[in-house]
């Protein structure tokens, strides 16, 4: 309860808060989570992986863009606009200059590996 507590509470906006957080949504399937996203993308389950690493790479993250002997296919021009207007929305996200490009786009509680 408490981490919904913290979400809930960030976005609102007021009491000298003027930002709130953003949610953002690739699902196969109807969620209460993407009922609730500011950006929610539908797919077909075949397509998620091939979002996520064009989201990832999109992003700088080490390893993604073929690396590791793996990349992104190319995506219909709908998945490939949404995942370009995802990652510019998630630069813009400050954290502090110590952290490495991989820790500001490190999912922090998903596990999720193309093979």
């Amino acid at each position: 309860m408490r981490y919904a507590r913290d979400f809930a509470d960030r976005r609102r906006v007021g009491h000298g808060q003027t930002a709130m957080n953003r949610l953002y949504v690739a699902e196969s399937s109807p969620t209460a989570t993407g009922t609730v996203a500011d950006h929610r993308l539908r797919l077909r389950p075949s397509q998620l992986g091939s979002v996520v690493l064009a989201l990832a790479a999109e992003l700088g993250v080490v390893g993604a863009s073929g690396a590791s002997g793996v990349s992104a296919p190319a995506l219909e021009p709908a998945l490939a606009k949404w995942v370009a207007t995802t990652a510019r929305d998630l630069a813009r996200i400050a954290a502090p200059p110590s952290w490495s490009p991989e820790t500001r786009c490190r999912p922090r509680r998903t596990r999720w590996s193309p093979h």
